[in-house]
């Protein structure tokens, strides 16, 4: 139980945060926020029921993406898969298709940037449709399919 009430998992503030009062009181190591990283605005990263935004650093596709979790867990993920290059997954296989050579193993690897909340939506439904609208809108670039079907 104790771990878990320590995760840096469970905290619903900004891992940055954390880390600028550790630095104050001189201790602790650094923790990263892959959200904040790619440009999400202050607080943004703790947001859940969210349809967000990211473009590759690389080559400026888009992706369109939803989540019920706080966003900065959804894009540790996203950032793990771009990592390893895991082929069943939109960035993992953005990355090993599209970007190969990519040095995926140096510590200052940012696979996406320009990072945005689109909306917010409590309701699964309502998120999956908004996802799917604005996958509508823009070119399907880096998202493996279109989102929900709409009919016309």
């Amino acid at each position: 139980k104790r771990r878990l009430v320590r995760s840096s998992l469970c905290m619903r503030i900004c891992p940055r945060d954390v880390q600028r009062a550790k630095e104050k009181r001189g201790r602790g190591k650094p923790m990263v926020c892959r959200a904040c990283n790619a440009g999400m605005k202050n607080g943004e990263c703790v947001l859940k029921n969210v349809v967000y935004c990211m473009s590759c650093t690389v080559c400026g596709e888009l992706y369109v993406g939803e989540t019920e979790r706080p966003v900065r867990e959804r894009f540790q993920e996203h950032y793990r898969d771009a990592k390893v290059m895991a082929a069943r997954t939109p960035w993992g296989g953005h990355y090993k298709y599209e970007h190969r050579e990519s040095s995926t193993s140096s510590p200052s690897f940012q696979p996406f940037h320009q990072a945005r909340i689109l909306g917010r939506e409590s309701s699964p439904p309502s998120r999956k449709y908004l996802e799917a609208t604005e996958i509508g809108r823009r070119q399907r670039e880096i998202n493996c399919d279109s989102g929900w079907r709409l009919s016309a």
